[in-house]
């Protein structure tokens, strides 16, 4: 892996760092966000409830808007001005006191991740070469580091003063953004490349026209839908049927280390071995597993089993989209087909929320959580068999369909 790295030009090492940083800093505050909106602030759950949905609603829906601007004003404008959006989101947080205050700065923080985050993806994507199902599994990789380390931070910082776990959030994106500002080269596209399609409404038309990638991101939603269990349905079956909620942290905690220990090397060997459909989908297979090991009892040994094949999912399903929508995109429309998928993956986690969530409460009260479990296996499975279906090799050496001239 060290290897590697050392080959990546100086764009990608900043954007790893970055990504590195800014998911120390998100997951040092967001565990704690709840907490201090209502300990500090008096917001109601209700109240708390709109706030943090705005803030999903605004970075998942304007993520598609966020990577069709990439493709036109450069990558490194979109960095410099999402993450100096979601600076003054979060200093707007510090300094608020009223509920309307609160969703401006929710909305301020969704926004700057709508703008950053399909720029990040379009530097790896354009930058790495051969390299890129690597780095996008070092991605992966860093991003669950940051999600480990944050909390423990967050957790030491939040005893002395909330407001040392804002400073410390808003501090990280300012390194990150100086960073951009000194090291990244601004990726814009050529004169040749912008004679004959100027305008967004081209490359919005050119995401919607290509049937293979509009079908990878139907099932996509799919996946994200079943991956929003992880932090959703399964933590209250633990808690409903298990009787405690003591493995909760464990689960989490040996997802993240399966993650950092093992994404980098999983995605090297079966890259080198197997197709991305083929990849995605003996991933959606381990999660149809995962979920019917659900069916039984949920002790240790069940939840270990649980989280290990759920996790396998993880580490091959994830950066292996990154990859294949970079394969199925150009040049000139990266930003908008990576914005697309983080639009899909917006959708599917609110659908987890919305129809996972009232699902389970249902069957709960049935004393029928099974059928919940065995419904969530025979969708994944259903989803695996898709994935080969939609993104056959033949199908993904096929070029994005451009509109007729």
């Amino acid at each position: 892996m060290l290897s590697h790295f050392s080959r990546l030009n100086a764009d990608i090492k900043v954007i790893l760092f970055g990504i590195l940083l800014t998911n120390i800093g998100n997951y040092m505050l967001n565990p704690f966000l709840a907490l201090y909106l209502n300990t500090f602030k008096g917001l109601d759950a209700s109240q708390i409830g709109v706030v943090l949905m705005c803030s999903i609603i605004s970075m998942q829906g304007l993520s598609f808007l966020g990577g069709i601007i990439s493709d036109f004003v450069g990558t490194k404008k979109l960095l410099i001005l999402g993450l100096a959006i979601r600076i003054v989101g979060y200093v707007v947080y510090l300094a608020s006191d009223r509920l309307v205050l609160f969703i401006i700065s929710a909305v301020l923080v969704g926004i700057g991740a709508a703008i950053y985050a399909p720029a990040t993806k379009v530097i790896i994507y354009k930058s790495s070469g051969e390299l890129r199902k690597e780095v996008f599994a070092l991605r992966s990789t860093l991003t669950n580091i940051g999600a480990s380390i944050g909390p423990i931070l967050g957790g030491f910082l939040y005893k002395a003063s909330f407001y040392f776990v804002f400073l410390s959030t808003i501090g990280v994106f300012i390194i990150y953004l100086c960073m951009v500002l000194i090291f990244v080269r601004d990726i814009t596209i050529t004169e040749e490349e912008n004679k004959n399609d100027q305008m967004p409404l081209w490359t919005f038309k050119t995401v919607l026209k290509d049937r293979k990638f509009l079908l990878m991101t139907m099932n996509g939603i799919g996946f994200w839908f079943l991956y929003n269990q992880f932090s959703l349905t399964v933590p209250l079956y633990v808690k409903d049927v298990g009787g405690t909620s003591d493995y909760i942290g464990f689960m989490f905690t040996f997802n993240g280390l399966l993650v950092v220990i093992l994404q980098y090397y999983l995605i090297k060997k079966t890259g080198n071995l197997l197709t991305e459909s083929t990849i995605l989908l003996i991933g959606t297979l381990f999660m149809s597993f995962a979920f019917l090991c659900l069916t039984a009892f949920p002790g240790i040994v069940i939840l270990l089993l649980f989280t290990f094949l759920f996790t396998l999912s993880e580490m091959l399903v994830v950066p292996t989209i990154d990859t294949i929508t970079g394969d199925l995109a150009t040049e000139r429309t990266a930003g908008s087909y990576y914005g697309f998928a983080l639009l899909g993956a917006g959708i599917g986690g609110a659908l987890g929320n919305l129809i996972g969530g009232a699902t389970y409460n249902w069957l709960n009260k049935q004393n029928e959580l099974w059928i919940f479990w065995l419904i969530l296996a025979t969708f994944a499975l259903l989803i695996s068999v898709l994935y080969k279906l939609f993104l056959s090799k033949k199908q993904l050496q096929t070029i994005v369909i451009k509109e007729d001239r």
